[in-house]
């Protein structure tokens, strides 16, 4: 098969969207033929009676991409605040939009088309940060259970954490390249890898109160490796916001803890059903604001823009 081909057609919007809706139908139908739906309406119930539980929840969530927005301006000082959580928040709204996380370049495009930071920079900035990121979500996990956070991970777990470890060494080469090139970049120190880490710690929150919610008297130990567990399988994730890989990921994670797998899932999908909402809010505001508007930045051409200028004057 012609190589350009394929190309297209990976590139195609209408195989993208059809795809997002095959694989979000295909983790729908297994899902909730397992889902308890009283007790998942009970949780829901829930939430909505301890409006104060859901926006301490929803907080810590935010905090932790604050921090994650603090970490990238520290390695591009001359991006500002709004930017860099701009540009995060954009990737994760469109991760729960796309299949297979194709949403992570517009971290990217973001920040190119908001600042004058160049595309390597924001590129190998991207790579090193989000690999690292990844890596010290592992560490919380082996620290915090070795032998359960590794059964569940299994073989082919590990092997995509060995891919991330490349890519972060790789990448970590790169842009120490760009920093030898750009004095306006830096590598990041041991305060941006520890706010990344910290960020972690913040979105357990609210994993710990969604099982609460569905009646899980989870501890907060366990809601975090549930956290690290749930997170690192939605790196292979297919479907849009990995749904279905965060829902079986986490429940697994509940077993080995000794939670009842029933009442498990209806706490992965509250959790990541707040996760979403979260995720697509939050990256609507992005799309246009700060300005420039995302949006606004591309444009198609008007007809005349298009044609060639003219070397007759306009009357004969």
């Amino acid at each position: 098969m012609n190589f350009s081909f394929k190309h297209s057609r990976m590139n195609d919007p209408k195989i993208i969207a059809s795809f997002s809706i095959i694989t979000l139908l295909v983790a729908g139908v297994i899902i909730f033929q397992l889902l308890d739906y009283a007790a998942f309406k009970d949780a829901l119930q829930q939430a909505s009676e301890e409006p104060a539980e859901v926006v301490i929840a929803t907080c810590a969530f935010l905090i932790a991409f604050i921090l994650r927005a603090i970490a990238w301006k520290k390695v591009l000082p001359s991006m500002t605040l709004g930017q860099s959580l701009a540009g995060i928040h954009l990737s994760l709204g469109a991760n729960h939009v796309l299949p297979l996380r194709l949403g992570e370049p517009l971290r990217v495009l973001s920040i190119t088309k908001r600042s004058d930071i160049s595309l390597d920079a924001a590129t190998a900035s991207t790579l090193t940060l989000r690999s690292a990121d990844i890596l010290s979500l592992i560490v919380i996990g082996v620290i915090i259970a070795p032998s359960a956070f590794s059964d569940i991970l299994g073989w082919f777990g590990w092997l995509v954490i060995g891919l991330v470890l490349a890519i972060a060494i790789a990448s970590w080469k790169w842009l120490k390249g760009i920093v030898k090139r750009n004095d306006t970049v830096t590598l990041p120190g041991p305060t941006a890898i520890g706010l990344t880490a910290i960020a972690w710690i913040l979105e357990s929150v609210l994993v710990w109160q969604s099982a609460h919610w569905a009646g899980l008297d989870v501890s907060w130990p366990d809601a975090l490796l549930v956290t690290t567990v749930a997170v690192a399988a939605q790196i292979a994730a297919i479907a849009p916001g990995g749904f279905g890989t965060y829902e079986a990921a986490a429940v697994a994670a509940y077993a080995t803890l000794g939670y009842d797998a029933e009442i498990a899932l209806v706490a992965a999908l509250t959790a990541h059903a707040l996760k979403t909402s979260y995720s697509l809010i939050a990256g609507a505001v992005a799309m246009i604001s700060p300005q420039p508007s995302f949006i606004g930045r591309f444009r198609l051409q008007k007809t005349e823009e298009l044609l060639p200028e003219s070397h007759y004057p306009d009357n004969p």
